[in-house]
C-alpha cells in the first residue's frame, strides 16, 4: 500500500475521479495540440515534439493561434478559432489545479470549510473542488473541438468523436491496430522511441 501525503488532501472520490478525468483530457489536448501545429507545419510529428519538447501549453497554444490565421478552409479556421478562445480560461483553471495545493479554506463568519486550491501565481483568487465537474467538462469539450480540427486537417469525416482510441506500437500500422475511423496510431520507433 502507498503512503499518503504528509497534508490531508481534503477531496472526495468524485474529486479525485474528476482530477483524473482532467488530467487525462488535458494529455490529449497537449497531444492534438502537437498533431495540429506538425500539420500546419508541414513537419513530422517527431520534428514537432522536439520543437516544441520544453515549451508550456500556453506557448503551444499561442503557436496553434498564430499558425491558424493562415487557414484557408472557413470550417477549420472556426474551429481553431473557438479551441483558441475556450482553451484560455480552461489552461488557467489547470494550471492552478496541476501546480497549486489543496487545503480548506476557512471562511470568516462561522462558514463551514470547504476543499480548495490555492496557486500563489493565481492572485484572483482559489478553484474551488465543487468546481471541478465544470472544469473537467470544458476541457473534454476543447480536446474534443481539437480533435475535429484534427480530423479535417488529415481529410476524415468523423461523426461520433466517442468511439476514437489511441494506439502505440513500433513500425507500421498495418495490423497492429483494428482501431476505428479517427483513431490514431503512434508510432514510437519514427518519434524516436527505443525498443523496450
Amino acid at each position: 500500500m502507498s503512503e499518503d501525503p504528509i497534508f490531508n488532501v481534503p477531496l472526495s472520490e468524485e474529486d479525485f475521479i474528476q482530477l483524473g478525468k482532467l488530467t487525462s483530457a488535458w494529455s490529449q489536448i497537449d497531444h492534438l495540440l502537437l498533431m495540429s501545429i506538425s500539420k500546419m507545419l508541414n513537419i513530422s510529428l517527431r520534428d514537432c515534439e522536439l520543437l516544441f519538447d520544453t515549451a508550456a501549453a500556453g506557448v503551444r497554444i499561442n503557436a496553434f493561434k498564430k499558425l491558424a490565421k493562415n487557414l484557408g478552409n472557413p470550417e477549420v479556421k472556426a474551429l481553431a478559432d473557438e479551441f483558441v478562445s475556450k482553451s484560455a480560461p480552461v489552461l488557467g483553471k489547470r494550471n492552478h489545479i496541476a501546480h497549486g495545493v489543496w487545503g480548506l479554506f476557512a471562511a470568516e463568519g462561522g462558514q463551514p470549510r470547504v476543499a480548495a486550491c490555492y496557486h500563489p501565481p493565481n492572485k484572483k483568487g482559489l478553484v474551488y473542488a465543487d468546481e471541478l465537474g465544470a472544469i473537467v467538462e470544458t476541457a473534454v469539450s476543447v480536446a474534443n473541438i481539437l480533435a475535429k480540427f484534427v480530423s479535417f486537417e488529415e481529410k476524415q469525416e468523423i461523426k461520433d468523436m466517442s468511439c476514437r482510441e489511441i494506439y502505440f506500437g513500433y513500425g507500421s500500422p498495418e495490423g497492429k491496430y483494428d482501431g476505428d475511423m479517427g483513431s490514431v496510431y503512434l508510432d514510437l520507433e519514427s518519434l524516436g522511441h527505443s525498443f523496450g
